[in-house]
């Protein structure tokens, strides 16, 4: 595997770079500026003063001083006229930025409302994203650093939304809505890349981000097209079908091990909260996993919830954090759990195809109703896949739990209509085919082993049973 660059010294010298432009803004302008001065100088005063030297040298007689009055007013006069027109010019630019930086910050609060609203389940109004955008990217030039690096985000923060929402729920939405998400994608896609041709070699972050930028629109419209054609043809329980077409590029090259951990981390940016450093993935020389499938709920049975249990002083059972604490301000610390003698205690977590009554039972719930009303139900998840200690590979839900135990509901209701639709499950997933032990430091949240604490813990949970060795007793000698 060819040698990667250190994901740390990655992100330090992007911020660096990022940094630098902020501050180069105002350095060049300033160039600029006293460029033009020197120029309007040399234009104003220059040639003035080589007619009166010519006509100096050719008829010196016939040059008096009223000659010199007339040519320095002509001077004085030429240099207000520049500095006058300077300033309305430099005026004009700063309004020309107030506005642009004006029109995005609007552009941002429609995104952010119009993604928020799809995620939510309101898919009609994800056709608004692309159109925003759109408008949004054609006051870029114009604005200032910050500005421009805050539009990419949130343009990239919108997609995501979709990938987890209407992009979700691809298949069951109309052919009029479909058409127009596609649509809009690829034109934002060509508006990206006509202002990367427009830099050029200069402004190389303003290249990189829209480039990322215009590959996370793709990948999300890469999306919604396998899972409607997951849909079309059903996947079985206990089997899965991978999805390597979702990383192709729109050129149609598919994304290395290190574009598709990029890919997922631009993803999960914001989805992600657990304590996690993809550094741990992205400085492996060997050993890591990342792609993505699509499963039947059913096959999801033995995956891991990163969701804990212990008993306490009165033997009932209650929710624990990852290190076996109280959860602090979080609402499943009030989950009433049933009394029962199967449950997993911690430091092994619950599994989703086993979770009692009472878990998370509000937040599952309102996942529920939002399925109910996606027609075939999909649900989207980020996995771990591991190796414990005993050497079995486990996998366990980073991301997406509340849908996958929301989905596992629908499929358990008998009486409910969605059940005889097809519940699927598309996984992205990373993992290790060996320990990834690289330990992280992360001042007061503390230390652990791996890419999430959670991998640390259960990977230790589960210990390889040492072998022991029959020894068959030998028979007593009989008594004399």
């Amino acid at each position: 595997m060819v040698d990667q660059p250190d994901a740390g010294e990655t992100s330090e010298v992007d911020s660096r770079r990022r940094k630098l432009d902020t501050e180069r803004g105002p350095m060049s302008r300033r160039g600029r500026i006293a460029g033009l001065v020197i120029v309007g100088i040399l234009v104003c005063v220059g040639p003035p003063l080589l007619l009166a030297a010519l006509a100096i040298t050719r008829e010196p007689e016939e040059w008096h001083w009223n000659d010199w009055v007339a040519q320095i007013t002509q001077v004085v006069t030429g240099l207000i006229f520049f500095g006058f027109a300077w300033f309305l010019g430099r005026s004009s630019e700063q309004r020309a930025e107030a506005l642009a930086n004006a029109e995005l910050i609007t552009s941002m609060g429609a995104l952010a409302m119009s993604s928020a609203r799809s995620h939510a389940g309101q898919d009609s109004q994800a056709l608004r994203i692309g159109a925003d955008a759109r408008a949004a990217l054609q006051h870029y030039p114009r604005a200032e650093r910050d500005e421009q690096s805050k539009l990419i985000e949130k343009i990239v923060d919108s997609y995501s939304d979709l990938v987890f929402g209407t992009f979700s729920r691809a298949a069951g939405l109309p052919r009029s809505i479909r058409d127009g998400l596609r649509d809009s994608a690829e034109d934002l896609v060509d508006d990206a890349e006509r202002l990367v041709s427009g830099y050029a070699s200069k402004r190389p972050e303003r290249r990189s981000e829209l480039q990322q930028m215009a590959r996370h629109v793709q990948f999300a419209v890469n999306v919604g097209a396998e899972v409607r054609r997951s849909v079309a043809v059903p996947v079985a329980v206990n089997h899965s079908r991978s999805l390597d077409d979702l990383w192709a590029h729109a050129g149609g090259r598919d994304h290395s091990l290190r574009e598709r951990l990029d890919t997922l981390r631009l993803l999960y940016r914001r989805e992600l909260t657990v304590l996690h450093d993809w550094s741990v993935l992205l400085n492996a020389r060997e050993g890591v996993l990342c792609d993505a499938a699509i499963h039947h709920v059913e096959s999801t049975a033995g995956w891991l919830a990163p969701w804990y249990l212990a008993r306490a002083g009165d033997g009932s059972l209650m929710p624990v954090s990852v290190t076996g604490g109280m959860l602090g301000d979080e609402p499943a610390r009030l989950d009433r759990i049933p009394p029962s003698s199967d449950l997993p205690l911690h430091p092994r977590p619950m599994v989703h195809g086993a979770l009692p009554e009472g878990v998370r039972s509000a937040s599952i719930e309102a996942h529920v109703k939002l399925l109910r009303a996606a027609s075939p139900v999909t649900v989207c998840v980020l996995t771990y896949e591991l190796r414990c200690d005993d050497g079995q590979q486990r996998r366990i839900v980073l991301d997406g739990n509340h849908r996958l135990a929301a989905a596992w509901r629908i499929a358990r209701a008998a009486d409910d209509k969605v059940e005889k639709l097809p519940i699927t499950v598309l996984e992205f997933r990373l993992g290790e085919t060996r320990p990834l032990r690289d330990r992280v430091l992360r001042g007061p949240q503390g230390e652990w082993e791996g890419f999430t604490p959670d991998v640390a813990m259960i990977r230790s949970a589960w210990t390889r049973v040492p072998a022991t060795r029959l020894v068959t007793p030998r028979a007593a000698p009989d008594a004399d």
